[in-house]
């Protein structure tokens, strides 16, 4: 019960990068921070936030946001049940942004 449920800030297009614990979280390599990879493939890396729920909130979704999948989402009596202002198609080419949820 807030203003914020799930939200994201900013530009969220998760990839596959160096980033590790012996680099102490650092990309090594920048490339692989770029959108596409050499050949003009995506480099983007698809997850889902799974059996989530968000009740009674102001703000629930993103501005900006791809290969993120919400799977088992349950929005309930918030202002906003979902907001997506910014997407694209998923990386690996067939996963739904939303799957298995309800917004009531």
């Amino acid at each position: 019960d807030g203003r914020f449920g799930t939200y994201s800030l900013g530009f969220n297009y998760p990839k596959m990068t160096d980033q590790s614990i012996q680099t102490d979280g650092h990309n090594i390599d920048k490339s692989l921070c770029k959108g596409f990879n050499g050949q003009g493939y995506q480099r983007g890396i698809s997850f889902s936030i799974v059996d989530n729920l968000d009740y009674n909130n102001a703000f629930v979704g993103h501005y900006e946001a791809g290969d993120i999948q919400y799977f088992g989402h349950y929005s309930y009596g918030n202002l906003n049940l979902i907001y997506w202002k910014e997407t694209k198609n998923f990386a690996n080419g067939c996963s739904a942004h939303i799957s298995g949820s309800a917004y009531v």
